[in-house]
């Protein structure tokens, strides 16, 4: 199966089961770091580290918010029998819930990262320290705030693209189009 074929829908129920299990699938991370007969040694030691990192939570975390709003069009655009007034329906109210996260809910999403991260033991960095990206030059990092590159930098930003791409991708004469050619062929 190539990239291009896996369904949003298994992307979603990944990520869900991550955090559902999450101590489980750091456990098996520990446990592959802890063999040294493997190949993937450095690939197990880097990821073991970080996968227990607040930056990693906030990723999975907003991936869940994104893919959960988005599973339900994703599921319903893989029918054949979808019709195109419902599929423009769906659309819509995904843009609508997608541009209503992107107002209202980071501090919902930073609060349910947070819980995440302090039942977990993983550090939860001050939101009002610089935000420096490891490995880069401090000196010349932008002067942002943790809180800023968080709700800035990634979460309007992903967000600003989904709804871009959706935008995009489903404006009515070409979605109308793209609908016919699926169902003629």
């Amino acid at each position: 199966m190539r990239p291009c074929d896996t369904r949003w829908n298994s992307h979603y129920g990944t990520i869900v089961s991550i955090i559902v299990m999450f101590e489980a699938v750091v456990e098996v991370v520990e446990w592959i770091k802890s063999d040294r007969n493997q190949d993937n040694l450095g690939e197990a030691t880097g990821l073991f580290k970080d996968i227990q990192t607040f930056d990693f939570v906030f990723h999975l975390f907003l991936m869940r918010l994104i893919l959960g709003i988005t599973n339900e069009l994703s599921q319903a655009l893989q029918k054949k029998d979808q019709d195109i007034v419902n599929a423009m329906a769906l659309v819509e109210v995904c843009k609508q819930r997608l541009q209503s996260l992107r107002d209202d809910d980071f501090g919902d999403l930073l609060h349910d990262v947070e819980k995440f991260c302090e039942e977990h033991d993983i550090v939860i960095p001050n939101m009002e320290d610089l935000h420096f990206v490891p490995g880069k030059s401090r000196r010349k990092a932008p002067k942002i705030t943790n809180f800023h590159y968080y709700r800035v930098d990634l979460y309007f930003q992903v967000l600003d693209m989904q709804l871009k791409e959706l935008n995009d991708r489903f404006n009515e004469p070409n979605f109308i189009l793209k609908i016919l050619i699926v169902w003629t062929s």
